[in-house]
């Protein structure tokens, strides 16, 4: 039986609580500052942290994570032509509902092949499966498992995805585009999200003014960054959630000044290039999600998560992850 942890939480008639704010900030400059320690090639401890020190969290900028620096190095960058944005949205669908790099990389055709061929990407899953190997991350588990993936690419490869991305030109927002690809059989919204987070990195979606969208346009609010935000303001209604994230964002750089906290976004990330603060609206969001974890194992509470363990690049060779966000290349940590 699940442990109930709402006794641990904060007062509900409390317009904030300043104590988790600011380990809000904390936790996000420590955790980012982990990825600098490591991509500096310096030695263990990266953190006297010792929940950071030995559980494994994501890193505070996406674009740094492994799964997507292997997506825009070996399938974005290789997407051209009059079919560059079919091409991505179908690959980006397929990848996330997969969700491991090696299982593309097994493809003698290279990923990009796999992606795009549910035929190949069949045979594929067959041949793993028949050897005894992994398929997909245990990050979200889909109950029909490698029968959902195949079918949802052969949805997309027969026609599926021209009618999406019409439905996608004609909303024209990000919020909109989401609500569109969770219209994909096989997404819900936790996939639709991911997919259309890769989409805006690879710049081909537009507002109605023909101007690129981005990731600091609009977030998803989801149960964990809800969880987040409850935290953290703990009698704000759920539909404040958005209103709350963007406070957070406007205010990055005053709560970081007023802690003596440093949180720099590294070149090539979306933040970096938008020069408004250390993160987008998206990165606020995702950092409430890993936070709302991180309050629960400070507690002993909630779900274990697996150790911070330093392992290369689970199979990813550094060719691999060299071209990824310009003009900077990233370790994998």
């Amino acid at each position: 039986m699940a442990r109930d942890y709402r006794d641990q939480y904060p007062d509900a008639n409390l317009d904030v609580c300043q104590e988790n704010v600011d380990d809000f900030w904390k936790f996000i400059a420590e955790r980012h500052a982990i990825w600098e320690r490591r991509a500096r090639g310096e030695d263990r401890p990266w953190t006297d942290n010792p929940i950071l020190a030995t559980t494994h969290y994501t890193n505070v900028y996406r674009e740094l994570d492994r799964g997507t620096l292997w997506f825009q190095a070996r399938v974005a960058a290789q997407m051209n032509g009059p079919d560059k944005r079919i091409n991505l949205l179908r690959a980006a669908v397929t990848y996330r509902q997969i969700g491991r790099p090696e299982t593309f990389e097994f493809c003698t055709l290279g990923p990009v092949h796999c992606l795009l061929d549910p035929e190949r990407l069949a045979d594929v899953l067959t041949e793993l499966k028949a050897e005894g190997q992994p398929r997909s991350t245990n990050a979200y588990v889909c109950c029909r498992g490698d029968d959902a993936a195949i079918d949802t690419a052969r949805w997309l490869a027969n026609g599926g995805a021209e009618a999406i991305l019409a439905r996608i030109d004609k909303w024209r927002s990000a919020e909109m585009n989401w609500n569109t690809l969770k219209c994909i059989p096989g997404i819900g919204g936790f996939l639709a999200y991911e997919v259309l987070t890769d989409l805006l990195q690879c710049k081909i979606l537009y507002d109605g003014d023909g101007n690129i969208l981005n990731e600091d346009d609009w977030a998803n609010v989801g149960p964990g960054s809800t969880e987040g935000l409850r935290l953290l303001y703990p009698s704000s209604p759920k539909s404040m959630g958005l209103y709350k994230m963007e406070g957070l964002r406007d205010l990055a750089r005053h709560y970081l000044r007023k802690l003596g906290l440093k949180l720099t976004p590294p070149p090539g990330t979306i933040a970096y290039q938008l020069d408004r603060g250390p993160l987008t609206l998206r990165g606020v969001e995702h950092c409430l999600c890993e936070y709302s974890k991180y309050w629960l194992q400070k507690r002993g509470l909630g779900k274990s998560r697996r150790e911070h363990v330093c392992d290369g690049h689970g199979g990813l060779t550094e060719k691999h992850l060299r071209r990824c966000v310009d003009p900077v290349s990233y370790p994998a940590v």
